[in-house]
């Protein structure tokens, strides 16, 4: 499986994708985004392109929940 994570403060979601790849050593993170930029010039583009199966989305809500249901 792959997986990509889109949200949260660079530390924070840095920590998690760390976090994530210690507990589900199979689990291959194929990208990360903070969510401080801007969604539709740079994180779709690269969640696009990423290609992962699972898509981690930790934006608040209810923006993450607006995300989802805009691009899915």
């Amino acid at each position: 499986r792959t997986a990509f994570f889109y949200g949260a403060e660079e530390h924070v979601n840095e920590l998690a994708v760390k976090r994530v790849s210690v507990e589900f050593p199979k689990l291959k993170i194929v990208g990360r985004v903070n969510g401080f930029v801007d969604p539709e010039t740079v994180a779709l583009p690269a969640i696009q392109k990423a290609g992962a199966e699972i898509l981690m989305v930790a934006l608040g809500q209810p923006k993450q929940e607006l995300f989802m249901v805009r691009h899915k």
